[in-house]
């Protein structure tokens, strides 16, 4: 007795009934149980006396079906009554962490806690001063026990059912999409400026959309969670919390993310809640506490569901009247640079003769700028045909006039997000690698037309005085010629296409300061080095989007920074090449917007892919980097 006194004084009454519970016989059980219980076991209505025959006693004895019953009975109300020790210690905590909240402590790395009681066996509740990965690994632990398949989330209980601290499921949800009232509401965490940028954006109308506009109801929330979360068994759902990139499903992932997504494909059709509903399934974009950061926890994957109001980009008119616009800039540029390769030709008079009307100059600059037309065409052309294989939603592209290389190539946004990462590496590396294989195959066989040209003719005595008078060295000049004259350090502003350039055209003697080539040279040149530079894996050109394919998003953004700034560094101090300056200021004014997410945005690519991504950089930094014979 003086055991189970101190036993009793010790343990809450609940966990008490449930010991007792498990040590007393069927019989004993239903005499020592509270009358609650007694009423439970006996349908509906309180008994005094023991229907059961214990051993000693007077009575007819049970049979053995009514002791299987009774027993049945029994570990009913043993469980019922572990559930509610269980129930009486998650209320416990959430007690503990209101008075807390109203003290103004700071719990930084605490978990959102559950309000609602559990309707089944639940992992060990983490406590207040639990750090989301403890949560994430008592989850696990439970994990091979069998997930509990229950509705509950930390929003408060359903309908008509009341939590301490906040009222209902609906209100207190409501409460904390307004970001406060009620003790109840979560505190919505601060945004990733980046990804909630590119969310808002997607309000199908052009205007921008309001956090709460991003969020789901919660009947979409639960149609989620019924529908997708729970019969895929890819997710492990542990909290819910709606911040202002939408409703943030924390918990464990357990399988592929491409089993939710499937889910979804297949539940959406048939459930009028989940219809226009969108799911990314991401690295936690929330940003890490400062305490997180120093204790290196790694974000953790979560599922970000967007309301229906989310939708893919639109193309605008005025989207389409700038397209138009910049593709007849281009057109103007790319002419004036194939133009400027006749500069040195016909003893330097192409000036002269276009002023006075002549425009033999421009039909024979054509071919080249219809060249590096071509090629841009095939480039673009192979980003469509990857999008529509893949499902992946492009808008027209819009051509960037360069004064210096004729063309940048184009900008072509993402209207929506792709499904992998994979997808989104087909699409984006599928226009470079085209173009940039064959702009280096039209080089290599414009170079060897070369090789077979003539010797120009040297310039006239009257050119060669008028390019003295004027600070033109007169060995850049040759007379009259059909083909291209270009200045011998152009070929060699490239590492890679200089050391081509050397191994097949005639070696140049000490004074030559010019060479000439046949225009497919021009035209492999000229869209190998702007295909090279798309490669850079920098911003949204097709090179950074390679790189969050691969790399992913973080170590992507840190790569683009990196490489933009090696970017500047070489337009300022590597050379006289304005080229690098004009197209990384293209890249800061027009290239910086955020990408979208990939749905899938946990799953990275293929060794092949990652291997093709590497080999096409390194063939891109050889391009864009000078030749050690320059200058």
């Amino acid at each position: 007795q003086s055991t189970a006194a101190r036993l009793t004084a010790a343990l809450p009454d609940c966990t008490m009934t449930t010991l007792l519970f498990a040590s007393l016989t069927p019989a004993a059980f239903y005499a020592s149980a509270p009358r609650g219980v007694r009423t439970v076991l006996g349908g509906g209505r309180a008994r005094s006396a023991v229907p059961l025959a214990v051993e000693g006693g007077g009575g007819e004895p049970a049979t053995a079906e009514s002791k299987k019953t009774k027993a049945e009975r029994l570990a009913i109300a043993a469980e019922r009554a572990s559930l509610e020790a269980e129930r009486l210690s998650l209320l416990a905590e959430q007690m503990k962490l209101e008075t807390a909240l109203k003290r103004g402590d700071t719990l930084e790395d605490a978990p959102p806690p559950p309000l609602a009681p559990p309707p089944s066996p639940l992992p060990p509740a983490p406590s207040p001063a639990a750090s989301p990965s403890d949560a994430s690994k008592a989850s696990d632990g439970a994990a091979g026990e069998g997930a509990p398949s229950g509705g509950w989330w930390p929003f408060g209980g359903g309908a008509g059912e009341e939590t301490p601290g906040g009222g209902g499921g609906g209100a207190g949800q409501a409460a904390q999409r307004e970001g406060g009232g009620g003790d109840g509401a979560q505190d919505q965490e601060p945004p990733s400026g980046a990804l909630e940028g590119a969310l808002r954006r997607m309000g199908g109308d052009g205007a921008p959309l309001r956090a709460d506009q991003l969020q789901l109801s919660d009947s979409q929330v639960a149609a989620v969670r019924r529908c997708v979360l729970e019969p895929s068994g890819a997710f492990y759902v542990l909290s819910v919390q709606q911040s202002p990139l939408g409703t943030i499903f924390r918990g464990n992932l357990r399988a592929a993310p491409s089993a939710l997504l499937e889910a979804l494909d297949e539940r959406a059709p048939h459930e009028a809640d989940l219809e226009g509903v969108r799911l990314l399934v991401l690295s936690d974009p929330v940003p890490r506490t400062a305490a997180q950061l120093q204790a290196g926890e790694e974000a953790v994957p979560v599922v970000l569901a967007l309301s229906p109001a989310v939708r893919p980009l639109r193309v605008s008119g005025g989207e389409l009247g700038l397209a138009a616009l910049s593709l007849g800039a281009t057109g103007l540029t790319t002419l004036g640079y194939a133009l400027s390769s006749f500069l040195l030709a016909n003893d330097g008079q192409l000036l002269e003769a276009l002023n006075a009307g002549d425009t033999s100059p421009v039909a024979t600059a054509l071919p080249i700028a219809a060249g590096i037309g071509a090629l841009l065409v095939l480039h673009e052309g192979a980003h469509a045909a990857a999008a529509a294989a893949r499902g992946v939603r492009i808008a027209p592209p819009v051509p960037v006039p360069s004064l210096q290389l004729g063309c940048f190539g184009c900008v072509t946004r993402v209207l929506d997000f792709p499904r992998s990462r994979a997808a989104l590496y087909d699409v984006a590396a599928s226009g470079p690698y085209v173009a940039l294989a064959a702009s280096l195959a039209v080089f290599v066989v414009g170079l060897s037309l070369s090789a077979g040209l003539p010797p120009p003719p040297a310039a006239t005595d009257a050119a060669a005085a008028a390019a003295a008078a004027s600070g033109i060295p007169t060995a850049a000049l040759v007379g009259a010629t059909p083909y291209p004259v270009v200045p011998s350090a152009l070929l060699h502003s490239s590492l890679l296409l200089g050391s081509l350039a050397d191994s097949v055209l005639p070696p140049l003697t000490p004074d030559s300061l010019a060479v000439q080539l046949h225009p497919a040279a021009v035209v492999g040149f000229t869209s190998a080095l702007c295909n090279a530079l798309q490669l850079l894996p920098v911003g949204r050109l097709d090179g950074g989007r390679i790189a969050a394919a691969v790399l992913g998003s973080g170590a992507a953004s840190l790569t683009s920074s990196l490489f933009l700034l090696g970017l500047g560094l070489q337009s300022l101090f590597g050379g006289d090449d304005p080229a690098l300056l004009f197209f990384g200021l293209l890249i800061i004014f027009f290239q910086r917007e955020p990408e979208l997410p990939c749905a899938d945005d946990l799953t990275g690519v293929d060794t092949p892919r990652q291997a093709a991504a590497a080999a096409a950089l390194a063939i891109a930094l050889l391009i864009v980097a000078p030749s050690p014979l320059l200058g």
